[in-house]
């Protein structure tokens, strides 16, 4: 897969200096450094912030590097969330730095396959050291390109092969769209269902719900997340604080000032994980992206979803077995009108309850994407 897509990038770059970047996605290229937005595929964030300045590279290097970084991520949508979108930051870092230094495709496909192999892992690209996190994982994928090493073999298991194909026909770079909220992509409906119930509290009250009054606050969400809660809550809580994203959140002296009530905020948030949700997510993701999904069983869907998906009974979650089955029937090519129109449903349920008894409910299932200025 990484040998198809290496010698197509080499080539396209070459073409695309010629005759520049689409059209429909200069804009985007355009502000892809804007202050205080995110970037987003479904590898996970890329937050500019903590990557070198965007400004001296040229739009058709990012377009390359970007499609790449984006297929990649979506290859791995049946992988933990930490490794998905280490995978996808090293393809954007090592393609940016490759295609400007004039490696050959050779010796991207060389390094590029190294990188992947060998890469650091991490609890999570979206903690409070993101910014040491995501500048360890540049040096890493800059190493590689001057590394002289063999072809070293990425091949993960449970990998969507699908997104080798139509390369050059189908942009796999429309799946990235800005995000003003902060936080990893697999937890911005909940997070973004938060927002949602501040701003509604704020309408109805006409004026802030202070954290003081938050008794406590439940979120049901899919249970593959299991493992990866204590960010988001932390994320939470510091726009529950403050009622906005800055980069004071990360300041040591904002910490110190927060610290007793950031804590005792983080303790009243509650996760619970629902096997039903987790149903609703990978048998939307099949139903809308079937193309992606061909060669999928029901057996490799048990394994990374953890959902008792048996074999052998019928009756065992119907909705992924009948989403797996139709699959039988598309081309594996997946259509750049698919692709437009895909959308990851996280399914999340969010109740805050305050201290005067009042119970706000949120359910969402889509990410709430920025508009471009």
């Amino acid at each position: 897969m990484l040998r198809e897509m290496s010698g197509w990038a080499v080539k396209y770059y070459a073409e695309v200096q010629q005759t520049g970047v689409p059209s429909s996605y200069l804009k985007m290229l355009e502000q892809w450094s804007t202050t205080g937005v995110s970037w987003a595929h479904w590898g996970g964030v890329i937050d500019p912030q903590c990557l070198s300045s965007f400004d001296a590279v040229p739009h058709e290097v990012l377009f390359v590097a970007g499609e790449l970084s984006a297929r990649i991520g979506l290859a791995m949508l049946l992988h933990p969330a930490p490794v998905r979108q280490t995978c996808s930051v090293i393809t954007l870092q090592i393609w940016i730095a490759g295609l400007q230094q004039g490696k050959s495709a050779s010796e991207m496909l060389a390094s590029w396959s190294h990188a992947l192999a060998q890469a650091p892992q991490f609890q999570s690209l979206n903690d409070i050291d993101r910014k040491m996190v995501w500048q360890t994982l540049h040096a890493w994928s800059v190493n590689c390109l001057d590394m002289l090493v063999p072809n070293a073999i990425w091949d993960p298991p449970n990998l969507l092969t699908p997104v080798r194909f139509a390369l050059g026909e189908a942009w796999y770079f429309a799946t990235i769209r800005p995000v003003r909220s902060a936080g990893p992509l697999e937890w911005l409906t909940a997070i973004q269902s938060v927002e949602e119930i501040l701003m509604r509290h704020l309408k109805a009250a006409s004026k802030r719900l202070r954290h003081q009054q938050v008794e406590r606050m439940t979120l049901s969400v899919p249970h593959i997340f299991a493992g990866q809660d204590a960010t988001v809550r932390e994320w939470i809580a510091r726009f529950v604080l403050t009622h906005e994203w800055n980069e004071q959140h990360f300041e040591g002296e904002w910490y110190q000032q927060v610290q007793a009530d950031f804590r005792g905020l983080v303790q009243r948030i509650h996760i619970d994980y629902e096997p039903a949700l987790t149903e609703k997510l990978f048998a939307q993701a099949i139903i809308e992206l079937p193309d992606l999904f061909v060669g999928s069983t029901p057996t490799q869907m048990a394994e990374v979803s953890d959902l008792p998906i048996h074999w052998a009974s019928v009756r065992s979650h119907q909705s992924i077995r009948k989403a797996l089955k139709d699959c039988a029937y598309v081309s594996g090519r997946p259509s750049q009108a698919q692709i437009d129109a895909f959308q990851l449903s996280v399914p999340v349920e969010v109740r805050l309850y305050t201290t005067r008894g009042g119970t706000w409910p949120e359910r969402r299932h889509h990410i709430q994407f920025a508009t471009l200025e």
